[in-house]
């Protein structure tokens, strides 16, 4: 009797044991031999890999999708390099409430959204077919983006959606078709329209290439204005600037994720503040040979672009115009270039310790030699440096903190005049450091501030004192500050 009572307790723990395994492996696992699925605590259904998916069949037990029926999942997200989603792959996943797609997709399955939760679906220029009920009964969906032009659309795609349920799509396209055949409401996207006294825009969805053409200065959108090109924001992959076209318009371009290049006529003179803000995906663009203007903030957040070419032609370069992009490169198409440095941004007074966010803004870089206006912050939080760049601090900064410029690649530093206190191992880790010139306010500096062999170019006694009490190299400067650059 007691040897039974001990082995009811150990198959229950075996029993645990197994269901709690199987649970873990229901949350990964692989579709193919090139895609594979997780789904996370929070209900995250991530699917990633090459290829098509399966079809699988929701009437047959034996046949149905590892998520169909599953109520748990909240989100889907379809990476890059899925091609194809099978028939019946999301059937009756109730619980979701958002999908999203990836350009590389081509092909929608039978029933592969049947009875799903979403509101909206944004389905990529790259679809060719909408297979029978792909998203049949998602009694929330009211609103369907369809961006391929000549999209195949099967009967029933849309059936028992929500009542108010809208598509959005070109003119004369499919999916206008396919929304009258059915007494759906339809939304049309323009491919041409003005943006400009005498400028105009086209949109060719087969390439993805937005075109401005005309005479003259773009609109701005401010505020509460939207772009003509607004919705089609997503598809677009390329704008190119055509010749007789002088201003680009600010905020005209803000937050198109996809573009990645940028092609300007010589006729443009200027750039408006915020014109491609956001665009984090571009990487290539094809400067004016006439440019004068860079505005405020215009190429902010564009964190894959890593070098640009400035024309000869520039003039000035407006605040914080390439603030927080990938730029590790800048070079001038032609013409001789003349030295202007970039400080810490947003005119604080102290580098505070935060060696990883101070360390990555100040440097100094060659721009054209018609520069006549560059404020401060233009390159802040860029990874921009040469191997050993020089830094130069203006002269507003009066507290370098503790560990503030720790491992910075700079060989000379040239500190502005106002610095009084420099803390501990400011500099440490500078590994190319050779000299640092000390102002002649001067008058407080932490231990280990300097790497061993560093030479201090000092101003004043107690700069004297501090080299010779640390080892360190010193030259005096008998001239009185002479600007930073």
């Amino acid at each position: 009797m007691m040897r039974k009572l001990w082995v009811i307790p150990v198959m229950a723990v075996l029993l645990i044991v197994l269901f709690c395994c199987s649970a873990a492996a229901e949350r990964t696992g692989k579709l193919s031999d090139t895609i594979s699925w997780h789904i996370s605590d929070t209900g995250i259904l991530s699917i990633s890999g090459t290829g098509g998916t399966p079809d699988y069949d929701a009437s047959d037990t034996d046949s149905q999708s590892p998520f169909s029926g599953n109520e748990s999942i909240r989100e889907i997200f379809i990476d890059e390099g899925i091609t194809e989603l099978g028939n019946d792959i999301f059937y009756s996943c109730t619980g979701v409430t958002s999908v999203s797609l990836p350009d590389s997709l081509r092909y929608i399955g039978e029933r592969a959204f049947y009875y799903n939760g979403m509101d909206k679906i944004n389905i990529p220029a790259a679809v060719e077919t909408i297979d029978r009920e792909a998203f049949a009964h998602c009694w929330h969906l009211y609103r369907a983006l369809i961006h391929r032009s000549n999209a195949v659309i099967e009967e029933r795609c849309f059936d028992n959606c929500y009542t108010g349920l809208y598509i959005h799509g070109w003119e004369e396209s499919t999916a206008e078709a396919y929304a009258d055949a059915n007494g759906i409401n339809f939304i049309t996207w323009s491919r041409f329209g003005q943006c400009g006294a005498s400028v105009y825009y086209f949109v060719n969805p087969s390439t993805g290439e937005l075109v401005i053409t005309g005479d003259g200065a773009m609109d701005n959108y401010w505020g509460d204005t939207s772009t003509p090109w607004e919705e089609q924001c997503d598809d677009i992959r390329k704008v190119t600037i055509g010749d007789g076209v002088t201003y680009i318009g600010g905020s005209a371009f803000s937050s198109c994720r996809y573009i990645e290049t940028v092609v300007m006529a010589d006729s443009v003179t200027e750039i408006g503040d915020y014109a491609f803000s956001g665009n984090y995906s571009l990487k290539d663009i094809t400067f004016s040979g006439n440019l004068e203007t860079i505005g405020y903030y215009a190429f902010e957040f564009c964190g894959d672009l890593t070098s640009v070419s400035l024309p000869e032609s520039l003039k000035t370069i407006r605040y914080a115009a390439f603030v927080c992009c990938g730029i590790t490169s800048i070079s001038v198409s032609s013409g001789p270039v003349k030295t202007w440095n970039f400080f810490y941004p947003y005119g604080a007074e102290e580098l505070d310790q935060e060696p990883e966010y101070n360390r990555c803004f100040v440097c100094r870089v060659d721009l054209p030699a018609g520069i006549e206006d560059a404020r401060q912050a233009i390159f802040a939080y860029n990874p921009l440096s040469h191997d050993y760049p020089d830094f130069f601090l203006p002269s507003d900064v009066t507290t370098i903190g503790a560990e503030a410029l720790s491992g910075t690649k700079a060989r000379f530093i040239w500190l502005g005049s106002d610095v009084t206190t420099i803390g501990s191992k400011a500099f440490a880790g500078c590994s190319g450091l050779r000299y640092v010139y000390l102002p002649e306010e001067i008058s407080s500096i932490g231990t280990d501030a300097f790497p061993e062999g560093t030479v201090l170019i000092v101003n004043n006694a107690y700069g004297q004192q501090y080299a010779a009490q640390n080892g360190l190299e010193f030259i005096m400067l008998e001239d009185p500050y002479g600007g930073n650059g």
